[in-house]
C-alpha cells in the first residue's frame, strides 16, 4: 500500500523527482523566467528559473534543465536567497530515454544468492506525540495549511517555499533529538522573558531547524521539531509562540 510517512529516498533527488516537487511547492504568485539553454548529458536543455517572492523563505532561487522534446527535467540547481552561487545541484551525466532491457531490470536467480526480510519502520507510530501536543491553528502570523492524517501531532504552516512544518516528539525522542542538534553544532537560542524552554537552533544556508522543549517535570514536558526553507527569524517566532503555549 501507499506509504504515508516515509523517510527520504535517494531517488527524491534526481533531477525529475527534484523538480517535480520544487515546481509544485511553488506559491500561485512566484514568478517563473526562461534561462539560456545548456549542455546536459549529450542534449541542449532548456532552462526556466523559479524565484520565490516570499520574503521569508532561504531559497532565492530554482533553476531547472530540460529535454526540449519530452519535458524531463535533466539539471536542477537550487541557490540561497544571498543570490550567489548554488548550494545544491542534481543533474544527469549520462542519459537514455528508452526501456530498459529484461536482463537490466531482472534479479539474478542463482541458487547461491542469500536474501532477508524486513519491515520498514513505522515513522506515524514512533512519532505520535501526547494527545494534547497538538499544534495550533495559527504559527508566527501563518495558518495550519497541511494536515497529515496519520501523524495527530504534524503541521504545516503557510505556502510555497515560505512554509515550515511543526512535529510533535513524544517521550523520550524529543530528549535524544535535543541531543542530537547539539551534537551537530547547533545552539541554544534564549527565549523571551518570562517564556520557560529551551529553543535549540541548526541551520544551513537553505534549511532552518529548531528543537522546541518546555521546562515542565515530567510526564508533562512536550517537545517538537520545526524545520523549513524558512529564515531562522521567522522560525524563532513561531517556535517562542509555540512554547509559549506549551504546559
Amino acid at each position: 500500500g501507499a506509504i504515508t510517512v516515509r523517510l527520504p529516498w535517494a531517488a527524491d533527488v534526481l533531477p525529475p523527482e527534484l523538480a517535480r516537487r520544487l515546481l509544485t511547492t511553488a506559491a500561485p504568485g512566484d514568478p517563473v523566467t526562461a534561462i539560456p539553454a545548456r549542455r546536459v548529458a549529450g542534449m541542449t536543455a532548456a532552462g526556466l528559473r523559479l524565484q520565490p517572492s516570499d520574503p521569508d523563505t532561504t531559497v532565492g532561487r530554482v533553476d531547472v534543465w530540460a529535454d526540449p522534446d519530452t519535458g524531463l527535467p535533466v539539471q536542477v540547481e537550487i541557490a540561497a536567497g544571498d543570490g550567489g552561487r548554488p548550494v545544491f545541484v542534481s543533474r544527469f551525466l549520462d542519459l537514455r530515454q528508452e526501456l530498459p532491457s529484461p536482463q537490466a531490470v531482472a534479479p539474478p536467480k542463482s541458487r547461491s544468492v542469500a536474501y532477508a526480510t524486513t519491515t520498514s519502520q513505522d515513522l506515524a507510530a514512533l512519532t505520535q506525540g501526547f494527545p494534547d501536543a497538538i499544534p495550533p491553528p495559527e504559527l508566527a502570523g501563518r495558518p495550519k495549511t497541511v494536515v497529515v492524517p496519520a501523524v495527530a501531532g504534524a503541521a504545516g504552516y503557510g505556502d510555497g517555499f515560505g512554509t515550515f512544518i511543526v512535529l510533535s516528539l513524544p517521550g523520550r525522542l524529543g530528549f535524544q533529538w535535543a541531543q542530537a542538534a547539539r551534537d551537530a553544532g547547533g545552539i541554544e537560542v534564549e527565549p523571551p522573558a518570562g517564556v520557560g524552554g529551551q529553543l535549540i537552533e541548526v541551520r544551513t544556508s537553505l534549511v532552518t531547524a529548531i528543537i522546541v522543549r518546555s521546562d515542565a517535570p515530567r510526564p508533562q514536558r512536550r517537545s517538537f521539531l520545526l524545520a523549513g526553507l524558512v529564515t531562522p527569524q521567522l522560525l524563532r517566532q513561531a517556535a517562542t509562540e509555540l512554547l509559549s503555549g506549551l504546559p
